[in-house]
């Protein structure tokens, strides 16, 4: 058995364990701003249910978090920056993705892989 196959086989089962962990931090990062609200409902809505009855409980619990979610989505630059983070995140699995591409295409071709540095870069948000 060739040695470039198991070490090819080596960086691309590495790629795919980092890929595998990307894909679930950035749904879980994006998951949460759908979750998040939810959750705070039903937990809401259930205790109030509690006080006041089904009914008005749950109609507390709707508005309060409308309420909430137009205050957070109000506040500048928030809802943009909690976002951002997730792009981060796509962007620094693409730059990854990127070096394994590069150690792997380096182990096939016999040279060292270059050292890149990956940047990930956050604009400064204008107010």
């Amino acid at each position: 058995m060739n040695i470039k196959r198991v070490d090819i086989f080596v960086v691309r089962t590495m790629q795919f364990t980092a890929l595998t962990f990307f894909t679930f931090a950035v749904f879980l990062w994006y998951g949460l701003v759908f979750l998040l609200p939810m959750a705070l409902w039903i937990n809401i809505s259930a205790t109030l249910a509690g006080i006041f009855g089904d009914i008005i409980g749950t109609t507390l619990g709707i508005v309060l978090m409308v309420s909430a979610t137009y205050y957070v989505a109000k506040v500048s630059g928030l809802v943009d920056v909690f976002l951002g983070v997730g792009l981060d995140v796509c962007k620094i699995a693409a730059a990854s993705m990127a070096r394994f591409n590069q150690v792997a295409d380096s182990i096939k071709q016999d040279i060292e892989p270059e050292d890149t540095a990956v940047e990930v870069t956050v604009k400064a948000q204008a107010h």
